[in-house]
């Protein structure tokens, strides 16, 4: 961690191990500031104060009745301080708080042996033997543990300088790219009105930023805020901040909301989560009530297994956590499980996924799936959109993460289709498979209707439940890379040509000399299908056939006539504007001998093709 990031220690130990006596001793700070912490003598909420400018140190309860005070504490921070008396040594809570700090990813740890003034020297060894062996197998197994006593002060410079050291070598967290504040206390200050506090565990915060509150996702505005006690212009990731809420109140925030950039942060009340159940946990069966602690939020759920009944102790799983009321929650955030009642420590894991599907079958499936995979998930989600692919920016706001963030852990190999800056996002099975959909789906079409040029867009849009925007592009790609071959608004496989059958082609010709033979006074559609003796519905396929070869031309759905004619009438017209400056559907009956039965669609067709204009009753020329 660089020189000018914060870090964020946290407490953790059984109760009256003296954890408050030593962030007093370190600091001069006494951290129990409610009346009952001081007429009960013991730690009831979180308390906070600086080591160093850039320390924080966070005293939690170490009552087994406030672990969920505590859970809110820890969950953000950088360093644990384990706090172990000498004189009772390693006990229930200590045990529980080192698998809390281990499920909430907090990645080293000191431990501080106090109370040593109270006990013999060969006591001391045995109570640090018994540690490390509590330590043994995790992360922590070879932190360094301190001898101090807050009553003598002796080991206290050791411990701090300790601490500093260990605190200057804590990896810095991933930046999400935006801000992110879990609230871990709500007050009112005389003069200033609301504040709220939490630690930064996300981007920054400059005055005037929008933020929302999660997860009612209210829009808050600030009149200022502080870090380590001082008035900043900018909070930023790894900080410890409080916030001068103007336009909300204390009974309209409390512990456990969130406040982000807005947008970003997922209010489910459904979490894909990988999860651990400690050794000595009992089994988990599903559907089973438990408690999650996600941020600084407590929620009851109900635990889903899809893959197995009942969750074994030591056992770990993909699952989701059913909630019964919505959290404010991303990929990748750490969690605690605590069981109904009795109520304590029973696992904790990984959030895979905030936007699940509605359906059982589908939603443990796709669990399931992201629990099996190694590393990152990105992917998969990329490829779960199939024929409504994510953009960048839809992705960034689905993965909880800024665009620049997203564009960092794109798969190389990803796919990138049209909208410059904001592209379309594939993976390479994903747009495989959808090519293969497309070509199937022209090949069913191309069998049911071989005289038929190509299906249009929306056809296909519709068979493969695409978006339509994202489906023009793609087409255009595909037209482009020689897949697909596009005539006018249809598609058609490369392969694909059209055959008549001896009686159809006789038929399509006698059609064609039939139509220029009737001129301008040509029997509509379904009269011709009697004429030449042939169901309308082939019909009409032979007469778009003959559209398609530009031999007739369809001025509305029921007249046809030949090019030929159409071409005399445009040359008619053009010799009119030579001498009138207007065209009327008396001038067309004339030029074309024709009744208005004909001439009011021949001047709609010269409209639609720009020969001519229309002004109220009249055409005239389009160049005026």
């Amino acid at each position: 961690m660089s020189d000018s990031e914060q870090v964020v220690i946290g407490l953790a130990g059984h109760i009256d191990h003296g954890k408050t006596a030593l962030v007093q001793a370190l600091t001069g700070v006494d951290t129990d500031t409610q009346a009952e912490e001081k007429r009960r003598g013991m730690t009831i909420d979180i308390g906070f104060a600086f080591l160093t400018e850039a320390i924080t140190l966070v005293d939690v309860p170490g009552h087994d009745r406030f672990v969920k005070n505590m859970v809110r504490g820890v969950a953000g921070v950088h360093l644990g301080l384990l706090v172990v008396a000498a004189d009772d040594g390693v006990m229930p809570q200590t045990r529980e708080h080192v698998q809390i700090l281990k499920f909430l990813g907090v990645p080293r740890l000191c431990t501080a042996l106090s109370k040593i003034d109270l006990v013999e020297e060969a006591w001391l060894d045995l109570v640090e033997d018994d540690i490390r062996k509590l330590l043994a197998g995790t992360p922590y197994e070879n932190s360094p543990i301190v001898r101090v006593s807050g009553e003598t002060a002796a080991g206290l410079e050791m411990l701090r300088e300790t601490l500093i050291q260990e605190a200057s070598l804590v990896p810095s967290w991933e930046d999400r790219g935006f801000f992110r504040l879990p609230i871990d206390r709500v007050f009112s200050l005389k003069g200033f009105g609301t504040i709220v506090t939490g630690t930064v565990i996300s981007g920054g915060m400059a005055s005037g930023d929008p933020l929302e509150l999660l997860p009612g996702r209210q829009p808050v505005k600030l009149r200022g805020f502080q870090s380590h006690g001082e008035k900043v212009s900018r909070v930023a990731l790894g900080d410890r901040a409080a916030l001068n809420v103007s336009n909300l109140s204390m009974a309209e925030l409390r512990r456990g909301e969130q406040l982000a950039t807005p947008g970003y942060v997922a209010t489910p009340k459904a979490l894909g989560v990988e999860i651990s159940l400690l050794d000595d946990a009992s089994p988990l069966p599903h559907n089973h009530p438990v408690r999650v602690n996600v941020g600084t939020a407590e929620v009851m759920a109900r635990l889903k297994l899809p893959t197995t009944g009942r969750l074994q102790p030591g056992g770990r799983t993909g699952a989701v956590l059913e909630l019964q009321a919505a959290v404010p929650a991303v990929v990748g955030d750490r969690f605690i499980l605590r069981s109904f009642s009795p109520i304590t420590t029973i696992g904790g894991g990984t959030v895979i996924d905030v936007e699940l599907p509605p359906r059982w079958q589908a939603r443990k499936k796709w669990v399931t799936k992201l629990a099996a995979m190694e590393g990152d998930r990105i992917g998969a989600i990329i490829e779960s959109r199939e024929a409504r692919p994510f953009t960048l920016e839809s992705l960034s706001r689905r993965c909880s993460m800024s665009e620049a963030r997203i564009r960092d852990l794109l798969p190389p190999e990803t796919l990138h289709s049209g909208r410059t800056g904001d592209p379309w996002l594939l993976t390479p099975s994903q747009a495989e498979a959808l090519n293969s959909q497309i070509f199937s789906v022209l090949e069913a079409y191309h069998q049911a209707n071989p005289y038929s040029r190509g299906a249009n867009r929306e056809f296909i849009r519709q068979k493969v439940d695409g978006d339509d925007r994202f489906l023009e592009q793609w087409l255009k790609d595909m037209v482009a890379s020689g897949r697909l071959q596009v005539e006018g608004e249809t598609w058609r496989l490369p392969t694909f040509s059209i055959d008549l059958s001896q009686s159809d082609e006789a038929t399509l010709n006698r059609l064609v000399e039939v139509v220029k033979a009737q001129g301008f006074e040509t029997e509509y559609v379904e009269a011709l299908a009697a004429h030449l003796n042939t169901p309308v519905e082939q019909f009409q396929i032979l007469c778009a056939l003959a559209e398609d070869h530009g031999e007739l031309v369809r001025v509305n759905q029921r007249i046809l006539f030949h090019r030929q004619t159409i071409q005399k009438l445009v040359t008619a017209v053009e010799r009119h504007f030579q001498q009138h400056r207007e065209l009327t559907v008396a001038d067309v009956k004339a030029l074309t001998g024709t009744t208005r039965k004909y001439s009011v669609p021949l001047l709609e067709y010269l409209d639609r093709n720009g020969h001519t204009v229309r002004v109220g009753d009249k055409r005239v020329r389009p160049d005026g």
